[in-house]
């Protein structure tokens, strides 16, 4: 009887070792090294969806999310449901082979390009991880850890989500950007951010997502 106990035990063991290595190979190292666990866990603390896998769709193109609205954040002067200038993504050159991926994005009074974006997910869901060097139109600079998630149709992009954490401000001189550790978790309202045609041009209207 407790030959067959152990062995129990012993087997239940290795299958929840398996499962665990399983599923940190739905992680790759490059993701991992851009965005650390305690950040990612935080994010998802926030609602914020990721999509694991190693067989994610091909992205390109630009993309309109609007209205951009937040879903959560840990900013206690952030109000949920809050309304942020639209966000416009754009995709280029993926690559399958290390799943990487480059974009821009235009938000408001702030842009950025993302130096070294990896892309996980499996069918048409998709999670995308950047680090991104963001400027405010005035010149202000920052490095942010943005998250976006998604599942990609033949309109556009179900469901997006995206996240924000700030990694460096520069000492933000002009006090225009979130501080340090701060994020954001925000999302398309209608649930469908079409495929655009154009980005959209920098604007000095409704607040950027990595603004105060």
């Amino acid at each position: 009887m407790k030959k067959t106990f152990y062995f129990l035990l012993l087997t239940f063991g290795i299958i929840g070792i398996m499962t665990f290595t399983s599923c940190e190979k739905l992680v790759t190292p490059q993701i991992k090294q851009i965005l650390p666990d305690d950040v990612m866990q935080s994010m998802i603390d926030l609602g914020m969806p990721i999509n694991k896998g190693l067989t994610p769709p091909e992205l390109s193109g630009t993309y309109h999310v609007s209205p951009f609205v937040l879903y959560k954040s840990n900013i206690e002067s952030d109000q949920e449901g809050r309304t942020f200038a639209d966000f416009d993504v754009t995709f280029y050159d993926f690559n399958s082979q290390d799943l990487s991926v480059k974009l821009s994005y235009v938000n408001g009074p702030e842009s950025g390009t993302g130096l070294g974006a990896y892309v996980m997910g499996s069918n048409n869901d998709f999670t995308v991880v950047v680090q991104m060097h963001s400027q405010y139109y005035t010149g202000d600079s920052a490095v942010i850890d943005m998250v976006l998630s998604g599942k990609l149709t033949s309109d556009g992009i179900k469901d997006f989500y995206y996240a924000n954490f700030m990694i460096d401000d520069y000492g933000d001189p002009s006090n225009i950007w979130i501080e340090k550790g701060q994020g954001r978790v925000i999302y398309d309202k209608d649930g469908m951010s079409e495929k655009t045609a154009k980005a959209l041009l920098l604007s000095r209207g409704l607040s950027g997502s990595a603004i105060k």
